[in-house]
């Protein structure tokens, strides 16, 4: 006989498609039993999810995200038993950005309604202002030469 593992990933959106497909990987713990990579993992609110045979036994169940991040979750496999592996991403700042939280586009809620932790700017334009005013171009800074005017070395180079 084998066992079964009932693999999904949750979303905090509602209304949402379920049709969307995580890749992932399946993990024995005993070395004399094949893993079972390049799986799909239904996500949604909530998804059906999608049953995967395996021999008895320990498993860490794998999903990657398409930001990058790598979920797990322990799971043991009951011989003819169906065993469930959920995987919640339910830490979307607002149920209708939960497909972006997904996808590593947002930080979980968290870090937008707490008020011990507070955003970073990570944009380029953020490190270039400081109160207000933007910094001034390092190889301007402190020359300001006329069109026409250059400076002895440059004119002897040019030739003029």
């Amino acid at each position: 006989m084998s066992a079964t593992l009932a693999v999904r990933i949750f979303l905090s959106s509602a209304g949402e498609s379920n049709d969307a497909m995580i890749v992932g990987d399946i993990y024995s713990s005993d070395f004399e039993v094949k893993d079972q990579r390049n799986i799909l993992i239904p996500c949604g609110s909530p998804p059906q999810p999608k049953l995967y045979s395996v021999a008895p036994g320990r498993y860490l169940v794998s999903a990657t995200l398409p930001s990058g991040l790598v979920l797990t979750e322990n799971a043991v496999a009951v011989e003819g038993e169906e065993t469930s592996v959920e995987f919640h991403m339910t830490d979307s700042p607002y149920e209708t950005h939960s497909w972006q939280y997904l996808m590593g586009n947002i930080e979980p809620g968290p870090v937008y309604h707490s008020s011990s932790q507070a955003p970073l700017a990570e944009s380029v334009a953020s490190r270039f202002t400081v109160h207000g005013r933007p910094h001034p171009h390092p190889r301007r800074a402190g020359r300001c030469h006329s069109r026409g005017s250059r400076s002895p070395e440059r004119a002897r180079h040019l030739g003029r």
